[in-house]
C-alpha cells in the first residue's frame, strides 16, 4: 500500500514539474518581440537565439543515459534546478551573448528532464505504462496553453519579459527537491541492476531499436511543422491570421483531450497498434484537410488530426522503455533528440517549398511526412520483436 501512495505521489510530482516545464519551454514566444527590441536583434539572429534551445534539448540522450545511471528522481531534480537557475540567467542577461547561453542551458535542462521524467513514469507502472505516459503528457498541453497567455500578461502589467522568467520560480524549485526526496526509497531497488549496463551495450542495443527510435524523427516533424506553418498556410488561402491561430491552438487542444481519451485504451490495444490505429486516423485526417476544400472545413481537419495524432508520442516512449527497462531514460532522451531533429527538418523544408512552389503544395507535404511515419512503424513491426 506504501507504494502505491508514493507512486502516486511521484506521478503527480512529475505531472506538475511537467507542467512548469511546459511554461518555461514556451516563454520565449510571448518574451521574443521584446528581447529582440531591446537588444536590438534581427529576425535572423533572434531566430538563431532561440534555436539554441532545441539545440541544448538535442542532449537528451547523455541525460537519459545519466538517469539510468544515478536515478530518474535525482537526474530530474538537478535538471529542474537547471532550467530555474537558466531561467534566473536570462531575466538578468546584460547581453544576448548570455542570453542565448541561458537559453541553451535551459534546453540542455529540459531535454535532460523529458527523458528521465518519462522513463520514471514508465517505471512506476510497468503494467500501465501506455495510460501513465499518456496521461503525464496532458500536462504538457496545460502548461503550454496556460503559459504563454500567463506570460503575455505579465509583460503587459509590468512592462518587463524580464519577469516573465521568474514567475514559475518560487514552485519549480520546491518542486524540484521533493521529486529527489520522494523518489529515493522507490529508486534504491533499481539502482544496482542500471548500473550493470555498460555504453557499449547501450549502444549495441541502440541500432537494434533503431526502426523503432526513428520513429520520433516524423511525429514531431509532423506536429511541429503544422504548429509553425499552418497559420501561414491558411494565411495564403484566405484565412486571417487570426483563424489560422485558432486552428493550431484547437490543434493543441485537442491533442490534450485525445491523451486523455486514449489512455485507458493504449495497453489494451497494444503499443505497436496504438500507433497504427492513432497514427492512421490522424494522416487520414490531415490528408482531407489537404484537399480543395472549403476553408473552414480545412481548418476543421487540421485541428481534428490533433486529436488522433494525441497518444504517438507518449506511446512510442512506453514502448521503448518497456523493450528497454534498464535503459528507460537513454531511449526516452534518444526519442526528444531524434523528435528535435525532425522538428529542425520539417520547419526548414516546409519553410523552403512555400519559398518554391507556395502554400497550395506546401501543405501536402504535412500528412506525407505522416505516411512516411506509418511505413516507419510498419517496418519497426516487423525488424524489432
Amino acid at each position: 500500500m506504501h507504494l502505491m501512495v508514493s507512486r502516486r505521489m511521484l506521478w503527480i510530482l512529475n505531472f506538475c514539474c511537467y507542467c512548469l516545464y511546459a511554461g518555461i519551454a514556451t516563454t520565449i514566444g510571448p518574451t521574443l518581440p521584446n528581447i529582440s527590441k531591446e537588444f536590438n536583434l534581427t529576425p535572423d539572429i533572434a531566430g538563431a537565439i532561440v534555436a539554441l534551445y532545441s539545440l541544448g534539448g538535442m542532449l537528451a540522450f547523455i541525460g537519459g543515459w545519466i538517469s539510468d545511471k544515478v536515478g530518474r528522481g535525482l537526474t530530474s531534480s538537478i535538471s529542474l534546478t537547471l532550467m530555474g537557475v537558466s531561467s534566473l540567467m536570462v531575466s538578468m542577461s546584460p547581453s544576448f551573448y548570455l542570453l542565448g547561453l541561458a537559453l541553451l542551458l535551459i534546453g540542455i535542462g529540459g531535454g535532460i528532464f523529458e527523458a528521465a521524467s518519462n522513463a520514471m513514469v514508465s517505471d512506476l507502472y510497468i503494467e500501465k505504462r501506455g495510460m501513465a505516459v499518456n496521461l503525464l503528457h496532458v500536462a504538457w498541453n496545460i502548461g503550454s496553453g496556460f503559459g504563454p497567455p500567463l506570460i503575455a500578461f505579465i509583460i503587459l502589467f509590468t512592462g518587463s519579459w524580464r519577469l516573465a522568467y521568474l514567475v514559475f520560480l518560487p514552485l519549480l524549485f520546491p518542486l524540484a527537491a521533493s521529486m529527489y526526496v520522494s523518489s529515493r526509497n522507490l529508486e534504491k531497488a533499481n539502482s544496482t541492476r542500471r548500473l550493470e549496463d555498460n555504453v557499449l551495450s547501450t549502444l549495441r542495443r541502440f541500432f537494434v531499436m533503431l526502426p523503432i527510435t526513428s520513429i520520433a524523427i516524423f511525429i514531431i516533424a509532423v506536429e511541429l511543422g503544422l504548429s509553425s506553418w499552418l497559420p501561414s498556410i491558411l494565411y495564403d488561402m484566405g484565412a486571417s491570421l487570426i483563424e489560422g491561430g485558432l486552428t493550431v491552438g484547437l490543434f493543441w487542444g485537442l491533442m490534450g483531450v485525445g491523451r486523455l481519451v486514449w489512455a485507458p485504451f493504449t495497453d489494451r490495444l497494444g503499443y505497436l497498434k496504438s500507433l497504427l490505429s492513432s497514427g492512421t486516423a490522424g494522416v487520414f485526417s490531415m490528408s482531407v484537410a489537404a484537399l480543395p476544400i472549403s476553408i473552414y472545413l480545412k481548418m476543421t481537419f487540421w485541428a481534428v488530426s490533433g486529436f488522433f495524432l494525441a497518444p504517438l508520442y507518449p506511446t512510442l516512449i512506453a514502448w521503448i522503455t518497456a523493450l528497454n527497462p534498464n535503459a528507460g531514460g537513454a531511449y526516452a532522451g534518444i526519442l526528444f533528440t531524434f523528435g528535435t531533429i525532425g522538428s529542425f527538418i520539417s520547419t526548414w523544408l516546409i519553410g523552403v517549398i512555400i519559398k518554391i512552389w507556395g502554400a497550395i503544395i506546401a501543405q501536402y507535404f504535412i500528412p506525407l511526412i505522416g505516411f512516411i511515419m506509418i511505413l516507419n512503424i510498419l517496418i519497426a513491426k516487423v525488424r524489432v520483436k
